[in-house]
């Protein structure tokens, strides 16, 4: 499974298909992303976020040739994409 990762504000997960997740350190909701897609693989996606500056970079997928696998910048504040 994949790992969460914090900047010590913040702890972003990712859960496959179910999404990307931000809480603060109190465990309160910030943000989520449930639009990225269904992950679908033989063995699970392990896939975890990674931050970088004022981002959280997250490999979407695999969907092992059934949908689209993608590397998503996002803002660690809100949630938006920033890159794709």
């Amino acid at each position: 499974h994949a790992s969460p990762v914090t900047d010590g504000e913040r702890v972003v997960a990712c859960f496959g298909s179910a999404g990307v997740y931000c809480y603060d350190l109190d465990g309160k909701e910030l943000w989520k992303r449930t639009d990225l897609g269904k992950w679908e693989a033989a063995f699970g996606n392990s896939a975890s976020p990674v931050l970088v500056g004022d981002m959280v970079v997250q490999w979407c997928g695999p969907n092992d040739g059934k949908g689209e696998n993608y590397l998503l910048g996002m803002k660690k504040s809100n949630g938006e994409t920033v890159w794709k």
